[in-house]
């Protein structure tokens, strides 16, 4: 996963899921980067997620604790 912090909510983009490289790339705002660095400091495991809906709407995250393995909507 690749996170890519932003200081501004107009440059925030899509989240990316790279196939050939299985590397998730998602944009979010830099106020959130210490509360992710903290979490992530004190939390393990850490997994992200993608999702591609039908209506074209693309959701990426990053989760700390135990890893979801269910299918989820798809």
């Amino acid at each position: 996963m690749v996170i890519e912090f932003r200081d501004d909510a107009s440059q925030l983009r899509r989240p990316i899921y790279d196939a050939a490289k299985k590397t998730i790339t998602i944009f979010l705002l830099a106020l959130r980067y210490q509360p992710l660095k903290d979490a992530l400091d004190i939390c393990a495991p850490v997994y992200a997620q993608y999702r591609e809906f039908a209506s074209g709407h693309v959701w990426a995250d990053v989760h700390v604790g135990p890893s979801n393995t269910g299918t989820g909507r798809r």
